[in-house]
């Protein structure tokens, strides 16, 4: 659980952004930075405390419209979400950060979004693709 994740102000600039709903932006700004999340920006929500926390009744609305907007991806059969430009946003200027992000996909157990974050990402790990673990960097 992280204890500091930048929030940049160019989001109210973002053009997906400012086209989504109030009850998207608040739940895209929740899924992106509460404690919950990690480095690479996947993991699994729990969605009675999301709702709890945002005091929005019913997430099923604002969450199709970041998933049709691509600024989520949601696996629902896995409870698994991915805020894509989350690891974006990130600083990455120390060696720690790129070691985390290996660590973090070697954990990850799901192969479509390992690979997503890999392709997005790819000019900043590629250096560093020898030290994921091999049965891992096959495609679905």
């Amino acid at each position: 659980m992280p204890e500091y994740v930048p929030l940049f102000t160019k989001i109210w600039s973002d053009t997906k952004f400012k086209k989504l709903s109030k009850e998207a932006k608040l739940l895209f700004l929740y899924l992106g930075w509460n404690p919950n999340i990690n480095l690479l920006g996947i993991y699994e929500p729990d969605w009675e405390v999301t709702k709890v926390q945002t005091k929005l009744g019913d997430i099923k609305i604002p969450l199709t419209e970041l998933i049709n907007e691509k600024m989520i991806f949601y696996d629902e059969e896995h409870n698994l979400i991915f805020v894509k430009n989350h690891f974006k946003y990130q600083p990455k200027n120390s060696p720690l950060v790129k070691k985390g992000v290996i660590r973090e996909l070697n954990q990850l157990n799901h192969l479509k979004f390992k690979n997503l974050f890999i392709q997005i990402y790819y000019d900043y790990i590629k250096d560093s693709l020898s030290e994921l673990k091999k049965d891992e960097q096959k495609t679905n």
